[in-house]
């Protein structure tokens, strides 16, 4: 009868314990996906020498209803920005869907900069609609839905959506999407202090990167 006992104790000591702290981000990234979010990424956790957030651990945790919430105004920062292991905090975030509360993510975090990444917008457009906004992605194909996972991810993606496209627009609307690209990123330069914010394309190379961190 000592067994079951003695199981329970062990589990309970091998839990992990709550981080203590709250993150501290380094880096907000305000660029939308396809414009080099990935290579700065791997930039930023060299660079930072330590994790960087993107949709990628988005999706493998998945923390959807949590960027759910935050886009209804229920932010639960430490519990987005905890590392799966559970004994560090991310120090930068990049992508979606971070990349959509930039400014949430300023009041949260002041002393952080602020990345915008940048791209042609008709070659955005293109490499877009091919991938993150395909059809055959699970994020926008109508019949996932039927997996709660999809459905999640999908909620997810609308609140991105209506908090960055301009209004009425679609993403198969190439001219709308394009502006709605254009006017994000003006939007971005008109509310970051430039001495906060670095426009970068990722065909800099590292130098421009550095400078700024």
């Amino acid at each position: 009868h000592e067994t079951p006992r003695h199981s329970r104790a062990s589990s309970a000591m091998t839990q992990p314990q709550p981080l203590e702290g709250e993150p501290k981000l380094q880096v907000i990234g305000a660029g939308w996906g396809r414009t080099g979010t990935n290579s700065l990424k791997m930039a930023l956790e060299k660079l930072l020498d330590g994790p960087c957030y993107h949709m990628f651990e988005c999706v493998k945790r998945p923390d959807f209803q949590k960027w759910i919430d935050a886009y209804a105004g229920k932010p639960d920062w430490k519990g987005i920005f905890t590392h799966p292991d559970g004994d560090k905090f991310y120090k930068a975030t990049v992508d979606y869907p971070a990349c959509g509360m930039y400014r949430q993510l300023m009041e949260a975090y002041p002393d952080a900069k602020v990345l915008l990444t940048v791209r042609d917008p008709e070659k955005w457009y293109d490499s877009a609609i091919e991938t993150i906004w395909s059809w055959r992605c699970g994020e926008q194909n109508p019949a996932h839905r039927i997996f709660e996972y999809f459905r999640k991810f999908q909620e997810q993606a609308q609140a991105f959506h209506n908090a960055t496209m301009l209004p009425g627009v679609k993403r198969t609307d190439r001219e709308g999407s394009i502006k709605s690209f254009k006017a994000w990123t003006e939007t971005v330069k008109s509310t970051v202090p430039p001495e906060k914010l670095l426009v970068f394309d990722v065909k800099e190379g590292w130098e421009p990167l550095c400078k700024f961190l």
